[in-house]
């Protein structure tokens, strides 16, 4: 990513709070780029920002926003976009694990959770901040991070990492959907463009 080309942009960062979300956040405004992180514990995020050199936090400005509640994630690029004009560069961070089994009982609740973080949150961030790219006939960058482990085929060895469980569904999922996104964007001529990076 060519970062002086977003200097004064406008990016947003899901699940800013922590790992490479947080990461993201933090280089980018290094960059000259104003950030809004978004996160169910905005907590995390005003730590991550409270952590900065004086001279950024200016440009970072954590949301509480959970990317699975459609009508959050509505309201909250509703205000970007209200307040710093549109949405320019998406960071798409936001995902959780949880350990265990496919076959393990009583696991529906936490695997839900899972797939909805990564696949139905990524679509949610992912519609509004593109609606916001093609208001304006802006070029954009839509970025989806995530897990290496499946970067191929999905399969793993057992003994190797047991618990890959539903991730494996969650990225070959996502990486479908992306180039689904990239066949639309094409059709309806949008200067955007989307990575996935691993």
């Amino acid at each position: 990513m060519e970062m002086d080309r977003w200097r004064n942009k406008v990016a947003v960062i899901t699940g800013a709070g922590s790992g490479m979300g947080a990461a993201c956040a933090i280089e980018f405004i290094k960059a000259g780029i104003i950030v809004i992180g978004i996160g169910r514990r905005v907590g995390r995020i005003e730590y991550v920002k409270n952590s900065m050199p004086p001279d950024l936090i200016k440009n970072f400005h954590p949301v509480k926003c959970d990317v699975i509640v459609e009508k959050e994630v509505v309201d909250t690029f509703k205000w970007i976009v209200d307040t710093f004009g549109g949405v320019d560069v998406l960071v798409n961070c936001a995902g959780i694990y949880k350990e265990g089994t496919l076959v393990d009982k009583y696991n529906t609740e936490s695997y839900k959770n899972c797939l909805y973080i990564c696949l139905m949150g990524a679509m949610f961030a992912t519609r509004e901040a593109y609606a916001s790219m093609k208001a304006r006939n802006a070029p954009g960058h839509i970025f989806y991070i995530t897990s290496s482990l499946v970067k191929e085929t999905g399969y793993i060895p057992y003994w190797e990492q047991a618990d890959i469980n539903i991730m494996g569904a969650n990225v070959h999922g996502l990486r479908a959907m992306v180039e689904t996104y990239r066949q639309e964007f094409r059709e309806h001529k949008a200067q955007v463009k989307t990575t996935v990076n691993y």
